[in-house]
């Protein structure tokens, strides 16, 4: 029988098709892996869902906001906020409960021109003074516009209180397409329901961890 000689050429064709014959990935496009695949697809949806207080609720829209002269209705944005987080994360407060809470606390502060010092009372929220409420909380610290900072914590299922210029709200998710992001807020005041209505900016984001450990990310592709 004649032994049959293989050119290089047939080499080359055979793998060709070999390359061609086997499966690189699913049938999307996407690698199996699956970090990779939620870190590649453009179209995410991260939606924690947060607790709504609204300032003005009738339980405690008149309670006076710590020692001034305005109450939880007109000036109580950043005290319902962290009510908001706090409840998230299983804390049992409302906006009226965390005021009384903070105002005997020395939770709330004022600027003493005279002195040049910070003092007690006002009604000027202490951020890092309202996680003593509770053992379940940390206060992770103020940060600035960091737009990584506040979708990684979205992804952990962290909401985000953000000042958006003389008010607060809180970041509860985004929704990532190709054209961007559309941050989702819970807002206390003004009941705007997305970033977009402030502009799509903030100027700094207030960070609440729980205690327990992290939850997984909540993705919906």
């Amino acid at each position: 029988m004649q032994r049959q000689i293989y050119t290089p050429q047939i080499f080359i064709a055979l793998l060709i098709i070999i390359s061609f014959w086997i499966p690189t990935g699913t049938a999307n496009g996407y690698s199996p892996d699956i970090t990779q695949k939620q870190t590649d697809n453009p179209f995410q949806i991260i939606h924690n869902d947060v607790p709504y207080y609204s300032q003005c609720n009738g339980y405690w829209s008149n309670t006076t906001l710590g020692r001034c002269n305005d109450t939880v209705c007109s000036k109580g944005c950043a005290v319902s906020a962290v009510a908001m987080v706090f409840s998230y994360y299983g804390v049992s407060v409302d906006p009226g409960t965390l005021d009384h809470w903070l105002t005997s606390h020395c939770g709330y502060q004022n600027y003493d021109q005279d002195k040049e010092i910070w003092t007690c009372g006002g009604c000027q929220i202490v951020w890092v003074t309202a996680a003593k409420y509770t053992s379940q909380i940390t206060y992770e610290g103020t940060f600035g516009r960091d737009w990584d900072r506040l979708q990684l914590e979205l992804d952990h299922r962290h909401p985000v209180i953000l000042d958006v210029g003389q008010h607060f709200v809180v970041a509860t998710g985004y929704e990532q397409t190709e054209s961007g992001h559309t941050y989702f807020v819970n807002d206390s005041g003004y009941e705007a329901q997305t970033l977009a209505e402030y502009g799509n900016t903030f100027r700094r984001m207030f960070v609440y961890h729980p205690v327990t450990p992290d939850l997984p990310p909540q993705l919906t592709e």
